[in-house]
């Protein structure tokens, strides 16, 4: 699986990984966090 940082234009989010995220299931921890952690950073605007 790419980076995030290799993402560039429009991101789509799906209400499912909100609900993953907040019910802490920790099998999408891995992946999550770090998208979180990007989109906090300011990168969801990358176009």
């Amino acid at each position: 699986m790419a980076g995030l940082e290799t993402l560039t234009g429009r991101l789509y989010l799906d209400t499912n990984i909100f609900i993953y995220a907040l019910e802490g299931y920790p099998v999408f921890r891995p992946i999550l966090t770090p998208l979180f952690e990007s989109i906090d950073r300011g990168r969801e605007e990358t176009s």
